[in-house]
């Protein structure tokens, strides 16, 4: 999985590599969260995608496939961030296949964070 930290250098990755999917904060503030993929075509199951910070999901959004397009979802929040706590990305689907989920425009999910003014 592919994901992007876009902090100017204020956040630092500090888990461990086997989870990819988590970022610490390094510095207190509020953030800008995000999560976006795509996934093939195929109208079987449910397409889901959320964001957790320190474990409790904090936004979320979801679909039914698409049978004639790739299904593209995204979440998007603000959320207030203390030094050490941590966000982690989920994406899930349950068509009874794998699916391939891409990114935009790259292998995906891609998924990241950056801080606000």
């Amino acid at each position: 999985m592919r994901q992007i930290a876009l902090t100017g250098g204020k956040v630092v990755r500090t888990d461990n590599p086997a989870d990819p999917m988590r970022f610490t904060i390094a510095e207190a503030g509020k953030y800008l969260l995000y999560c976006n993929a795509s996934f093939v075509t195929n109208g079987s199951g449910r397409r889901a995608m959320s964001i957790a910070v320190n474990g409790t999901p904090v936004a979320a959004n979801g679909m039914q496939g698409d049978p004639s397009h790739y299904s593209d979802l995204s979440v998007t929040t603000q959320y207030e961030l203390a030094a050490g706590d941590y966000v982690e990305f989920h994406t899930a689907q349950d068509s009874g296949t794998t699916l391939l989920a891409f990114g935009f425009p790259g292998p995906g999910p891609e998924c990241g964070l950056a801080k606000l003014p």
